[in-house]
């Protein structure tokens, strides 16, 4: 491979890299969806007599203990979504092997894409 190839390479997995350790709760469209799911895991933490979720920032290669899955976030069927194809965060909410919550938030592409071009 030569050097601009190499160097174009670097930089496009540099840039997606910025994307997925991103904090979606201040993504201007997604923010409210993000925010509005770690609410409500914390009241589900406080009415199972649990501690605070944690929020953790997927990072390639990291393995989560997943004992439980309680639920992911989904801009599916929203306004969100509608004709959205670029890249969005997400959050799938767990309980690990010692019944600690946590929130993994991740980002990913909507399979729901209605503009194909």
């Amino acid at each position: 491979m030569n050097k601009l190839a190499s160097l174009s390479l670097a930089l496009c997995f540099a840039f997606v890299t910025s994307f997925a350790s991103a904090d979606g709760r201040n993504d201007p469209v997604y923010g409210e969806m993000i925010r509005a799911n770690e609410k409500s895991m914390e009241k589900y933490a406080q009415s199972k007599g649990k501690g605070q979720p944690e929020v953790i920032h997927y990072q390639y290669g990291f393995k989560a203990d997943i004992a439980k899955v309680l639920g992911t976030t989904s801009a599916k069927g929203s306004r969100l979504a509608f004709g959205n194809c670029g890249v969005m965060p997400a959050q799938m909410n767990y309980e690990d092997s010692n019944g600690n919550i946590k929130i993994l938030e991740y980002v990913m592409l909507p399979n729901n894409c209605t503009n194909s071009h």
